[in-house]
Order: C-alpha cells, then sequence, then structure tokens
C-alpha cells in the first residue's frame, strides 16, 4: 500500500455549495405573485442573524461566512426579491416596497419580538437600512458592509 503525502483536493465549488445548501432549511415568504426565499442554519433557539446579499447575488454571497457565523447564530440568508431563487416583487417596485417585502419575511421567519442582528452588503445594506428602521428596537446590531448611498 503506498501512501501520499499530498493533501486530498479540494471539493469543487459546486460541490461545495450544494453541501452547504443540503444543510439549510428554506423558508418561503410572500412576494409579488410568488415567494422570497430564506435558508436558514444553525441552532433554532440561537440568536438570529440576518444576512441581506449585494445586487444581482444570491443567498451564496455569504457562502464562506455561513458555517461559522452559525455556530454562534440561528443564521437566515434571503434571496433578495427578484434574485437568486426569489420571484420578483411587483412592479413598479422602489427601495421602500423591496424593503417592506424583506421586513415582512423578517417578521415570519423570526416570528414575536425577539431581538435579532442584520449584517447586509452593497444593495442589501440599503435595503436593509429600511428594513432595520421599520423594525426598531428589535435590531439590536446592523452592519452595513459596502452601503453605498445609504
Amino acid at each position: 500500500m503506498t501512501t501520499s503525502s499530498a493533501p486530498a483536493a479540494a471539493a469543487s465549488p459546486a460541490a461545495e455549495l450544494a453541501r452547504l445548501e443540503a444543510l439549510a432549511t428554506v423558508i418561503r415568504t410572500p412576494c409579488g405573485t410568488g415567494s422570497m426565499v430564506w435558508r436558514q442554519w444553525g441552532p433554532p433557539s440561537a440568536e438570529p442573524l440576518i444576512l441581506l446579499h449585494g445586487g444581482f447575488g444570491s443567498w451564496n454571497h455569504w457562502v464562506r461566512n455561513v458555517e461559522f457565523l452559525a455556530r454562534h447564530f440561528r443564521v437566515v440568508a434571503a434571496d433578495m426579491p427578484g434574485q437568486g431563487d426569489s420571484d420578483d416583487p411587483d412592479h413598479p417596485f422602489d427601495a421602500d416596497s423591496l424593503a417592506a417585502i424583506v421586513a415582512e419575511g423578517v417578521r415570519r421567519v423570526v416570528p414575536g419580538d425577539a431581538p435579532l442582528r442584520m449584517m447586509c452588503f452593497s444593495f442589501g445594506s440599503i435595503i436593509g437600512g429600511v428594513v432595520a428602521a421599520s423594525l426598531g428596537e428589535r435590531v439590536i446590531s446592523y452592519t452595513g458592509v459596502g452601503a453605498a448611498g445609504l
């Protein structure tokens, strides 16, 4: 028997994405005539951390962060309206109407008045800022990365 000292080949990006997605619980909330898709990892009883991705993306903008964060939080990553696996919002739409869809989704995914945290990137930061304002004191932490124009 021969052994190799070379490290095992890393999983392909597609395989790693599929593995992480298989670990998620998928939740759907209303969006236009269809649904907005959310994926959740981590203990259901842990403090919720809502992740909103940048424009022209999906939950997988957070692929390198999900497992680490799920050790400490109930990670809830959205596919923003009209992006990823989420259906299109009603037209015409603007930042306020998109934020209303996302805020209602947060209220359904994390019901009641439990405190939550938000981490948002780029386009998600802009919509997330409006969402955080509408959720008020429930949001105990808001982090916006690359939030141009907020």
